[in-house]
């Protein structure tokens, strides 16, 4: 099976930040998975902003405007910590 993606390359990227740090043998592929959704985010929120300011391109104060609420959000997301939507907290509070 061919893959589809650059693993190696992946692998050195990671390497190259944390050195001594041990990767599953699939984490390379959830890690690049994870890269095209901020990818894709980034990208879709950056169309936003331009199609906001009237421009059919994308330009890099658009691209400014989209990292910060797309890196907020990918931050955000901890699989650890429990997330409440707005409507429990709101029964809670009865």
């Amino acid at each position: 099976m061919s893959l589809k993606y650059p693993r190696n390359a992946v692998r050195k990227a990671i390497k190259a930040h944390q050195p001594h740090l041990h990767l599953p043998t699939q984490a390379d592929a959830l890690i690049y998975l994870d890269y095209l959704i901020f990818m894709s985010e980034l990208c879709r929120s950056a169309r936003y902003f331009a199609s906001q300011d009237g421009s059919r391109d994308i330009n890099s104060t658009h691209l400014l405007r989209a990292s910060d609420g797309a890196l907020a959000r990918f931050r955000s997301l901890n699989p650890d910590e429990e997330t409440l939507d707005e409507d429990t907290e709101d029964e809670n509070e009865l």
